[in-house]
């Protein structure tokens, strides 16, 4: 539905001025966090994890595995600030599974 601004004012959009406002800012926030969020889910899509076999040749152990460490505790650091945020409300379930899923691994 669209409607052109004259007709807007016609129906008193702008005695609910305050109101869209509160709600276009609100929604502007939640959208940043889910934008933050999927941008620490496109990062690990590009991560590698190289495996070496160790020593006595029984296991496996990951290479060069500090830049992996310190992403993982960067995306915590950032995903436990998320989480606490007042406008995680509308992806709170996502925001607490990603942050199980982080610190699983770690």
């Amino acid at each position: 539905m669209h409607q052109s601004l004259s007709e807007l004012l016609e129906k008193g959009a702008m005695d609910c001025f305050e109101d869209i406002n509160e709600i276009s800012h609100f929604s502007a926030r939640e959208k940043k966090l889910e934008d933050q969020v999927q941008a620490m889910k496109d990062e690990w899509k590009n991560i590698r994890f190289e495996l070496v076999p160790s020593k006595d040749g029984t296991t496996c152990l990951l290479h060069k595995p500090e830049p992996i460490w310190d992403l993982l505790d960067e995306h915590i650091l950032r995903t436990l600030a998320i989480s606490i945020s007042p406008y995680v409300k509308f992806l709170q379930s996502e925001v607490n599974y990603w942050k199980f899923y982080l610190v699983r691994i770690q």
